[in-house]
């Protein structure tokens, strides 16, 4: 994949993910980490352990290191398995979404445009599993934002050829017009 900005899903310490976001820290150098580490400092809170850990609902940006992207937003997900945020969990995921998009042009506007966007699969051992419901809400948003701040392209990467075919049959309910799934059936 390749992409100005890559969306990545992070606990708020920025040191697990899901098999995706080990990879990516693997693939990408150690430099990723160590921008990680400094935006903890920079924009984290200690925690009651003396941990700094970024608020959920938020995202810090880094470089990307040697993979092929100029930036990778480290999006901080709420944890389906402490109480209190499980039970906000789609407002958190959602101001999520939004804040990393803002946080995307802030840095178009000061430095250089970052106009197309590869999301990873949201992770199923942080968020939890995803109802129809809550990827219908993510695709209105990655929609919304992506209108709102001129993205040219946003690609959703998929874990399985199934979860691509779930985000396919969305998006035609959604987003296609009768007229045209109706050409596509009558036509094609």
């Amino acid at each position: 994949i390749k992409s100005d900005v890559l969306f990545c899903w992070s606990t708020p310490d920025l040191t697990s993910g899901d098999a995706q976001f080990m990879e990516m820290h693997k693939e990408g150098g150690s430099i990723i980490y160590k921008e990680c580490q400094g935006q903890l400092t920079r924009y984290g809170k200690k925690d009651e352990k003396g941990v700094y850990k970024i608020s959920i609902g938020t995202a810090v940006l880094t470089i990307a290191g040697i993979l092929n992207f100029r930036k990778i937003v480290h999006c901080i997900l709420p944890n389906f398995r402490i109480r209190e945020e499980k039970e906000n969990r789609l407002s958190l995921f959602l101001n999520t979404i939004n804040y990393a998009f803002a946080l995307v042009d802030e840095y178009s506007k000061s430095r250089i445009a970052l106009r197309k966007i590869a999301l990873l699969s949201i992770p199923v051992n942080i968020y939890g599993e995803l109802g129809q419901h809550t990827r219908v809400q993510y695709l209105h948003l990655l929609l919304n934002n992506a209108k709102t701040y001129n993205i040219s392209e946003v690609t959703l990467v998929c874990n399985s050829p199934e979860e691509e075919q779930v985000y396919i049959k969305l998006l035609k309910q959604e987003f296609v017009s009768w007229s045209d799934l109706l050409y596509d059936k009558l036509f094609k």
